[in-house]
């Protein structure tokens, strides 16, 4: 499972290679950063969805949650034995701080 973003200034086509990169995965969550570097809200998310699904990948493989720690939670959740998170992270602290709160309280 892959949660994925890249930041705005890049090109519209970098945009689509990240999606087209990240077709691999089996499910991917699409998320922007806080500072979207001049695009529009939704702007960044459309372009990977168009890279992901040139690669084939289809509706039922993709998720948009914008919020890094709502699509943390949400891949967490699906989750299953032997599966991989793969975090392309905003705020890597935090995202760190989470993953340790979450441990606490999962014990392996």
């Amino acid at each position: 499972i892959g949660i994925i973003t890249a930041p705005g200034d890049r090109r519209n086509e970098d945009l689509r290679e990240v999606g087209r990169l990240s077709a691999r995965l089996d499910r991917v969550i699409v998320r922007e950063d806080k500072y979207r570097r001049g695009r529009e809200p939704g702007e960044i998310t459309q372009l990977i969805i168009e890279g992901l699904k040139e690669n084939g990948m289809i509706d039922s493989q993709i998720d948009v949650i914008y919020n890094e720690s709502d699509g943390l939670t949400s891949a967490l959740t699906q989750m299953e034995d032997n599966d991989l998170v793969f975090v392309l992270a905003d705020d890597v602290p935090a995202v760190l701080a989470q993953l340790d709160r979450l441990a606490a309280d999962r014990p392996l």
